[in-house]
């Protein structure tokens, strides 16, 4: 009964996203990148290799994977790998930043379409990144006898698994053969549903922002603008983000230059109502804000700044944190942090700082005070952190390959 009523939400859910395809561009391209789903995938696919499937919700679940996938791809460098998209923007980012990988996008989540992608992609092992439990999916790997891993998965106690209702969804968590999380508390939960299955393995964004760190990068036009100025940059802004942006560009004066990132940096008509020079456009060095509407760049322009804001925490949730952190600077995060292991550890070692709409200026000006030995200490903090894919690809080793 359970899995009728979910098929049933599904469809309603996919007939929802078409609808709303007519006015809605994301949901336009989400429509529009399933239509030739099946031949795409067969032509991409190499029939002398065996497969390994990273599966990605977005954008911030695919730097997720990348530090495993390129430990994987040094140990086995025969296999194929395939990354498979939920949303249009982590599809589009990894199209734009990794053009030679085999990249797809998730089959909505029914039994026939599943079934479909499973026999036709024959994976021999599947890693799902951090959420991501679509039921048939996960049913169609484990009938194929393929081994499912979640790998930096956080579980918490108002998630559905543990409601009295959350049976179909309790079913889900029985396909994976192991679950790599990134706290205790995700261990412990997961123990009460008897899935000892379970290792405390961390978060393997630590090592891919410590890649970026390291990695060489100048920006002629954002070092231009910024010239002697200090630099607050505010990433992966949305529209919600704008209240507090207005805010902080009240506080500061002359001596600093804004630079504000979109989410979704070719989608931001809603910023129209802050006076700014545009990256892709002849740029007024005058100006004291810089929109940055090109892909890819976020990751490594928080090395040209003083302080950052990382949009996202009035609404669902914040984005990368770990981005901006790795770089030794504040960090201001909004109200909805909740649900991310990264933010409390930071926030904790005095390196984060919470901020609702009514206090923007205040908060600023606190983590403008921020002690240089206190970020020296956070930054070690997240170096001790940065083996997670080492660590899950022994295990992978031992039991799988």
């Amino acid at each position: 009964m359970a899995v009728k009523l979910y098929s049933l939400g599904i469809f309603f859910y996919s007939l929802g996203i078409r609808i709303a395809s007519f006015l809605n561009p994301k949901a336009k391209r989400f429509v529009l990148g399933r239509k030739h789903l099946i031949p795409l995938l067969k032509k991409s696919l190499d029939p002398d290799k065996e497969r390994v499937l990273f599966h990605c919700a977005s954008v911030g679940e695919f730097e997720q994977a990348l530090p495993l996938w390129q430990k994987m791809k040094i140990e086995y460098p025969n296999y194929q790998y395939i990354f498979s998209f939920y949303s249009p923007s982590g599809y589009e980012y990894a199209l734009q930043k990794h053009p030679n990988l085999s990249i797809t996008y998730l089959p909505i989540d029914t039994q026939k379409k599943a079934k479909e992608f499973v026999q036709i992609l024959q994976p021999t092992l599947a890693f799902f990144i951090k959420y991501e439990f679509w039921h048939h999916h996960l049913s169609a790997l484990a009938n194929a006898k393929t081994p499912v891993f979640l790998v930096s998965g956080i579980f918490r106690e108002n998630q559905v698994f543990f409601k009295w209702y959350g049976s179909l969804s309790r079913q889900s968590l029985t396909y994976f053969t192991h679950f790599f999380v990134q706290n205790q508390r995700s261990v412990d939960l997961l123990k009460s549903l008897s899935h000892n299955n379970c290792s405390l393995s961390g978060d393997t964004r630590y090592e891919r922002v410590l890649e970026n760190k390291e990695a060489i990068f100048s920006d002629k036009i954002i070092e231009g603008f910024i010239n002697q100025h200090k630099a607050l940059i505010c990433g992966s802004i949305w529209q919600h983000d704008i209240p507090i942006i207005k805010d902080f560009l009240a506080f500061i004066n002359n001596d600093w230059k804004v630079i504000l990132v979109p989410h979704e940096p070719q989608h931001f008509k809603w910023l129209t109502s802050i006076p700014a020079s545009k990256y892709s456009q002849s740029i007024d060095y005058n100006n004291q804000v810089l929109i940055i509407d090109q892909l890819g760049l976020l990751s490594k322009i928080y090395r040209l700044a003083n302080i950052a804001y990382v949009g996202g925490g009035f609404g669902k949730g914040i984005h990368n944190i770990l981005e901006a952190a790795i770089y030794k600077i504040p960090v201001i995060i909004g109200p909805n942090h909740k649900k991310f292991q990264e933010a409390t550890d930071l926030i904790d070692a005095g390196q984060a700082f919470v901020t609702q709409q009514e206090n923007g200026q205040e908060i600023l000006r606190k983590a403008l005070e921020t002690q240089e030995l206190t970020l020296e200490k956070s930054f070690d903090l997240m170096l001790q952190k940065a083996n997670v894919s080492g660590d899950i690809l022994v295990f992978i080793k031992k039991h799988c390959i």
